[in-house]
């Protein structure tokens, strides 16, 4: 099927073009704000569970150093009994 063009026909499939170009440009501006939100979430979410676990870390390190200190104390006190 062929169509014969003109000055009107043009106009009108570059008109149709920069439509759906502009849908198309915005809809990606859309999905890549959505992106950068969800980026940004995640590594905030990674940050907050790193000082979490870090801390938690800390905290376990501590009771481990009480821990063996007491027991190297205790370890010395039953050596130096008789």
């Amino acid at each position: 099927m062929y169509s014969v063009s003109n000055q009107e026909s043009w106009t009108q499939h570059s008109s149709d073009l920069i439509a759906r170009s502009q849908k198309v440009r915005a809809k990606v501006k859309e999905y890549r704000d959505l992106i950068d939100q969800m980026l940004c979430k995640t590594a905030t979410e990674m940050t907050n569970q790193w000082n979490i676990v870090n801390a938690t870390f800390g905290v376990r390190i501590r009771e481990y150093i009480k821990a063996q200190t007491d027991l190297e104390t205790h370890l010395a006190k039953v050596r130096t009994q008789p």
